[in-house]
């Protein structure tokens, strides 16, 4: 039982898929068959919905393997994580632990008695994490253990109390519950907001873009990686080309600018007049955690 993204090749990953990938591959090369598995998956488990990404079922077990594909020298000090002087603020601790403690409700609720465990996996190449919390070292799975990793579970066996298991699991298994319809480009509303209030009122300035209703300032780099996060969160199926980016972001820079912040923050896919754009981040946050300290002119956002 491998159950992956339906309908989705892993041609041209980028951003958390890219990991995502990047597991699927190393997991298939070391794993075997010996135990059954769970890919990207929404259980909801009392009246509560969690989504895992992977769940690794043998005989008594179950491991939840929360992928996070984050890039950069990472800070974990005081239950925070930080990139640069930047607050992340997803605790990938606590999702794991959430996701973890849902499971033991069910093992606690069903005869099957099994145990749960957890990981926290990175296969970013480029990953670095520095940390004095052993507990957190404990559960951190680098790219450069990541296979070895994986291998122990050659050493597992999936039999009939795994089978049991795997039954209670899909018996909760739901539908996506947050994206259950798609985003139609033509009709959503167009052009770029304040990061802090959500207007769409701004004025622009030389370098950047100035809220009428909060004041707040940011510079048009900010609002441009906003604006690519948005789309590729939006619009999952539809391809990003520099025409179809302006219309977004309604004309807010001019091409020039839309092209140089296209080239710094996407892969480019070649094809002619039919060119397009991938995201390389998982979502705003990455990006600007990993940028922001590297910009001439700073965002001012007004209390």
């Amino acid at each position: 039982m491998f159950q992956n993204k339906k309908g989705r090749s892993c041609q041209f990953w980028r951003g958390g898929y890219e990991g995502e990938c990047i597991y699927d591959k190393v997991f298939e090369q070391t794993s075997g068959q010996t135990v059954l598995v769970f890919r990207d998956i929404y259980l909801k488990i009392e009246d509560s919905v969690a989504q895992y990404d992977s769940l690794i079922v043998s005989d008594g077990e179950i491991t939840v393997n929360e992928i996070k594909n984050f890039s950069g020298l990472y800070l974990f000090e005081n239950d925070k994580w930080y990139i640069r002087d930047f607050e992340v603020p997803d605790d990938p601790v606590s999702q794991l632990k959430q996701a973890m403690n849902k499971l033991k409700r069910l093992s606690y609720g069903s005869p099957l008695n099994f145990k749960v465990g957890g990981k926290l996996v990175f296969p970013h190449v480029e990953f670095s994490l520095q940390t004095s919390d052993r507990a957190l070292q404990d559960i951190v799975i680098r790219r450069s253990g990541l296979r070895g990793y994986l291998k122990e579970f050659q050493n597992m066996y999936a039999g009939r109390h795994a089978e049991a298991i795997a039954a209670a699991v899909s018996k909760h298994i739901i539908e996506n519950p947050y994206f259950d319809k798609k985003a139609d480009f033509e009709r959503d509303r167009k052009g770029v907001y304040c990061g802090k209030c959500g207007s769409f009122e701004l004025r622009k300035s030389h370098y950047y873009l100035n809220c009428g209703r909060c004041g707040c300032q940011e510079t048009k780099e900010t609002h441009m990686l906003r604006a690519m996060s948005d789309f590729k969160a939006l619009f999952l199926e539809d391809r990003m080309t520099k025409q179809k980016f302006m219309r977004f972001i309604n004309c807010a820079v001019s091409g020039r600018t839309a092209q140089r912040m296209l080239n710094k923050y996407c892969e480019r896919i070649d094809q002619g007049s039919h060119t397009y754009y991938l995201f390389r981040y998982h979502d705003f946050d990455e990006a600007y955690g990993q940028y922001e300290g590297t910009y001439r002119y700073k965002d001012k956002r007004m209390m």
